[in-house]
């Protein structure tokens, strides 16, 4: 948090106390105006949201700084800082598929396929296929051959 305010103002930051019931907390008046922050948490398996509420008079001195403009002259990266960002996220896996639809067929059937079985599918060769990142359509392609395997050409 200190390195994503920096470019606006120092900070010093501290964990005084942490609250997992929020009604119990008053920090400034009911009818005073905040800054909620909403987090989405993951720690292995278990996800959940963390909330930071900022009260807006405390960001009064600085809320001129909030504009887009000021921000991106004041943040300057270098180089390595974007090399070092981009060797990390390439090393990000994610699920990719490609999936053809409309074939149908029992599940005795389905149990006894083995290498070198050939299925006959409803998707004709001509029709695009579906590439799913993550779950999300992404892309649309169509099957191709390369080096003697099945890739997917995307339009």
């Amino acid at each position: 948090m200190r390195a994503a305010w920096r470019p606006l103002v120092e900070l010093d930051l501290q964990i005084v106390h942490c609250e997992t019931r929020p009604k119990m907390l008053q920090i400034v008046a009911p009818n005073e105006v905040v800054v909620s922050i909403v987090f989405h948490v993951q720690i292995g398996d278990t996800k959940g949201t963390m909330s930071l509420c900022i009260p807006a008079i405390v960001l009064e001195p600085i809320i001129q700084q909030f504009n887009q403009s000021a921000y991106s002259r004041s943040c300057e990266v270098s180089q390595e800082q974007s090399r070092a960002l981009l060797d990390t996220v390439a090393r990000i896996s994610f699920p990719v598929a490609a999936e053809l639809r409309g074939a149908t067929m029992l599940m005795d059937d389905l149990f006894r396929l083995s290498p070198g079985d050939v299925l006959l599918l409803d998707h004709r060769a001509d029709q695009p296929i579906s590439l799913t990142i993550g779950g999300t359509v992404k892309f649309q392609g169509y099957l191709v051959a390369k080096d003697s395997r099945t890739a997917i050409y995307l339009c």
